[in-house]
């Protein structure tokens, strides 16, 4: 694709990851504080169900931001992926690694780790070969 259509996809995006950003930074000291738990694996627990609600709400914008009416008109391949038999997050990367992003780009957007990404991304080879074909 077009380096045009990459920045334009990211621009978008990048207030999503900005946003998200500045919530993690409000979050108030007393809510990642340890002493409020009796012991260190009550902690880890909720601290991991913590990251998990953030980057669960994260990606759903993310998403959202992807399939937007507004998007979908500049990228009409879009629809496709909308309609591919897989999870929102596994449609993401597509569109994603479509339109030139890199294996970094995309863990960032998506807050996942690089090889999460790399395995979704070559279980999905075949779907972004045959939307994106150039």
């Amino acid at each position: 694709m077009k380096p045009i259509i990459k920045k334009t996809a990211l621009a978008a995006l990048s207030s999503i990851v900005s946003k998200t950003l500045s919530e993690i930074k409000g979050l108030s000291i007393s809510v990642l504080s340890p002493s409020h738990y009796q012991d260190y694996p009550a902690y880890k627990s909720a601290m991991e169900e913590r990251i998990r609600l953030v980057t669960d709400s994260h990606r759903k914008k993310v998403f959202e931001t992807i399939c937007s009416d507004n998007l979908c008109r500049k990228y009409p391949v879009m629809k496709k992926i909308i309609k591919l038999p897989c999870s929102d997050m596994t449609k993401c990367i597509i569109f994603l690694a479509g339109i030139g992003c890199t294996t970094t780009e995309i863990s960032n957007i998506l807050m996942s780790e690089k090889h999460s990404i790399s395995t979704m991304r070559s279980k999905c080879r075949n779907y972004i070969a045959d939307i994106f074909k150039h």
